[in-house]
């Protein structure tokens, strides 16, 4: 009898497990549950941060683009460049005038001049002007690039070429070497003074020039206007060497 277990006891310790049990979940659910909240804590506060300062930024970028906006653009100021004024008959009297003892032609005063052989037998002589764009540039030991020249050049005999066939094949070559761009005028008859002739002209290559092929007795010449610039100054060059092809006499 001693030894037999009171079932009244029994029951009692199996109802003081029951509250242990409840208090272990509650715990290990608050122990589950609080680093999410405190990760939303913190989720809250950086977000609430960032939205702040991007507002603020954005607020302040909405503001500078609204100054920008309103604020009067200054205007620079223009470039004043020298530009070439055509010449005029009256001041053609002041030229200087160009004798060989086959041609002449008057060219304006201070020109540069040079003698050469533009291939074997053949003679020639130009007179050329370097524009200021290019004078003050400093660039005045390369090509032309502002100003022009006119070139006198003695072919040879007709009876070698005439003048259109000098035309026809230099024409050629300019239309081949000068690149799709290139514009190529007709090859049109043209009288100076007692020579007769053909003549063309070429732009967008590697200068604008007009190319006159002349006969004057037995002999063909090539009289080569080049220039080159901006446009208002290749325009006034265009026409300077367009004088002084008309003032050219044959003798």
């Amino acid at each position: 009898m001693e030894n037999q277990v009171n079932p009244n006891i029994q029951n009692n310790s199996s109802v003081e497990q029951v509250p242990a049990t409840s208090q272990v979940l509650q715990t290990q659910s608050k122990s589950n549950f609080l680093p999410i909240i405190l990760a939303t804590l913190i989720s809250g506060i950086v977000f609430g941060v960032g939205g702040y300062y991007f507002c603020k930024q954005a607020s302040t970028i909405q503001k500078v683009t609204e100054n920008i906006q309103t604020s009067p653009i200054p205007s620079s100021p223009p470039v004043l460049s020298p530009t070439v004024e055509p010449i005029d008959s009256d001041s053609m009297a002041n030229w200087e005038t160009y004798n060989s003892s086959e041609y002449s032609f008057k060219h304006p005063a201070g020109l540069k001049s040079d003698t050469g052989a533009a291939g074997t037998g053949f003679e020639s002589i130009r007179f050329q002007l370097i524009g200021p764009k290019q004078i003050a540039s400093g660039r005045t030991q390369t090509s032309l690039f502002d100003g022009y020249s006119f070139i006198v050049t003695k072919m040879g005999i007709a009876t070698q070429k005439t003048p259109e066939q000098w035309a026809t094949e230099r024409r050629n070559d300019s239309k081949e070497n000068c690149g799709s761009e290139v514009i190529l005028s007709d090859v049109e008859p043209i009288t100076i003074g007692k020579a007769t002739g053909v003549q063309y002209s070429v732009k967008n290559c590697i200068g604008d020039y007009t190319a006159s092929y002349l006969l004057n007795g037995t002999n063909v010449y090539e009289i080569t206007q080049l220039y080159v610039g901006e446009p208002v100054d290749q325009k006034a060059y265009e026409e300077i060497t367009n004088q002084i092809f008309n003032s050219l006499k044959f003798l």
